[in-house]
């Protein structure tokens, strides 16, 4: 369960603004490419790749739709918000989906950027 606001807001979030975030469900799925109108899906015309749905309680719903690019960009802080335990399913998950050559040159790589990345850190 989530929250999200029930109108647009302009500027700063937290000037006071008379409203209350409303309690939703959300959900979300990749978006497999489809160009065909008669589907409804929007990819065809935008390139969308996932999509996320806003549920409320007496079912109204809103969907968010985003980019390929979008994901790219959000999708590490997603993760880096996550709890340890979900972050090493994901590393898992892909692990197991390279081929023992693409695992060999991340192994051969992944030294050197752990240090590099505790560096910036």
């Amino acid at each position: 369960m989530g929250f999200m606001t029930k109108q647009w807001l302009e500027g700063e979030r937290e000037r006071y603004r008379r409203y209350r975030p409303v309690k939703v469900k959300i959900s979300g799925e990749s978006v497999p490419f489809i160009n065909d109108s008669e589907t409804g899906r929007l990819n065809g015309f935008v390139n969308v790749a996932f999509e996320i749905r806003l549920e409320r309680s007496n079912r109204d719903y809103q969907e968010m739709f985003l980019t390929q690019d979008e994901v790219d960009e959000l999708l590490p802080a997603i993760i880096e918000a996550g709890e340890q335990s979900a972050r090493l399913k994901i590393a898992l998950s892909i692990l197991a989906g390279l081929t023992d050559e693409e695992l060999s040159q991340f192994m051969k790589r992944l030294p050197s950027e752990r240090s590099q990345l505790k560096i910036e850190d």
